[in-house]
């Protein structure tokens, strides 16, 4: 199992750096969104930080069906370095939709030719904002890695829309189709134990890496230490 940890910017990169650094560093933009797209140059900035051996992914935003729009985001990410592209089904609201969008996003970074992943990103409560269902799209999207996160962000965690049994599924069905999966949601440490017994590829982080809602090393080192210890 890798941990991936969200950041905003090199001063958060550098708190999760300073506590041992983690599997996957993704660089987002909060205040756009669940998986808001930042700005080039920052993920430029970061990406300048890191020491070899830490993969980058980086968010194209909360995405519409708008294929082109976002086929050309993705393109544009790709060309930056990054290992993982993070595309949120945030507005595409059927099977069908996610489908298409994802064949897009991925003709878009096989054509930019640099070998950038795609993470697709559906929503556990996906009723309460009117997104496409992730546990039926999973069975039609192509992508590298599927990840299941929430989109309301009001306390309640990924565990609260869906048992432990219903995630194991969600992670089989999409084994079966060549894809890893992560899971999140605003997971914290009473919650690790139920996540890693998920069996996902990745467990993804925020949250719980966060005091006052800005990454900072003690709690970086406290989420790993208890991952650790299980």
């Amino acid at each position: 199992m890798r941990v991936l940890i969200s950041i905003k910017d090199k001063e958060e990169a550098s708190e999760v750096l300073a506590a041992g650094g983690v599997d996957i560093l993704d660089i987002k933009n909060p205040g756009e969104g669940t998986l808001g797209a930042n700005k080039p140059w920052i993920i430029k900035e970061v990406m300048q930080l890191l020491p070899r051996g830490t993969e980058v992914a980086a968010s194209i935003g909360d995405l519409d069906y708008k294929p082109g729009t976002a086929s050309l985001a993705a393109y544009g990410v790709a060309r930056l370095g990054v290992d993982y592209v993070v595309a949120s089904f945030y507005g595409v609201k059927t099977c069908k939709q996610a489908e298409k969008l994802s064949r897009a996003l991925k003709r878009a970074l096989a054509e930019e030719g640099g070998g950038a992943k795609l993470i697709i990103s559906g929503y556990a409560d996906y009723w309460r904002t009117g997104s496409a269902n992730p546990f039926e799209f999973v069975k039609h999207v192509s992508c590298d890695v599927i990840m299941l996160d929430t989109a309301v962000k009001d306390g309640q965690n990924i565990l609260d829309f869906a048992s432990v049994e219903r995630l194991r599924e969600f992670v089989d069905l999409a084994h079966e189709r060549g894809m890893e999966t992560c899971i999140s949601g605003s997971l914290r440490i009473p919650h690790l134990e139920r996540a890693v017994s998920i069996g996902s590829d990745i467990l993804g982080f925020r949250g719980a890496a966060c005091e006052a809602g800005v990454v900072k090393r003690s709690r970086v080192e406290e989420l790993l230490s208890a991952l650790r210890r299980l």
